[in-house]
């Protein structure tokens, strides 16, 4: 449980979400409006399209195990991608890339939090607020579009010190 907690809770769903809102890399704080897709951006995004179909079929078996497995082989992905194109050193060197690499990131990881509503109630709500996603993006098969979040729209980011998900440590 720890070791699920603390390596798909809190690294990968929560850090990725700490990555799209950080001051350092979301200088601007906002949903920034894309570039042009690289065909790595065209890839993901179809990997983040395809997975509102396959996490719904899941649900709907009801077969939970596979659907958590498909939301979060699709945001390792995410992660992937933010660690290949290092947002971090796009700031303030190619701001039209960075531009897309947050959108493409905080659309995807918009989309995995609306499918994990069902199985992490209060997190989804927290994630989604922190970015600032109106109700309407939050439920529904329209929302699950990748490209429904408007570009411009400004994030609420974490209070000083909050974290998502804080990580398990057992005492020797």
């Amino acid at each position: 449980m720890a070791a699920r907690l603390n390596g798909e809770l809190a690294d990968t769903l929560g850090n990725l979400a700490m990555r799209c809102i950080a001051p350092k890399i979301n200088v601007r704080q906002c949903w920034p409006t894309p570039g042009e897709y690289t065909d790595g951006d065209a890839q993901l995004i179809q990997q983040i399209r395809d997975l509102a179909g396959t996490a719904d079929h899941y649900y709907c078996l009801p077969d939970i195990q596979k659907a958590l497995i498909a939301i979060f082989d699709v945001l390792r992905a995410i992660n992937g991608y933010v660690t290949e194109n290092a947002p971090w050193k796009l700031v303030g060197h190619d701001e039209a890339r960075l531009a897309t690499v947050l959108y493409v990131t905080m659309e995807g990881l918009r989309v995995c939090v609306m499918l994990l509503q069902p199985v992490l109630p209060v997190k989804s709500v927290e994630i989604l607020d922190a970015l600032n996603v109106p109700a309407e993006l939050r439920v529904g098969v329209p929302a699950m579009a990748f490209g429904a979040m408007p570009p411009g729209a400004a994030i609420n980011g974490l209070q000083e010190g909050q974290v998502f998900f804080q990580k398990v440590t057992y005492e020797e």
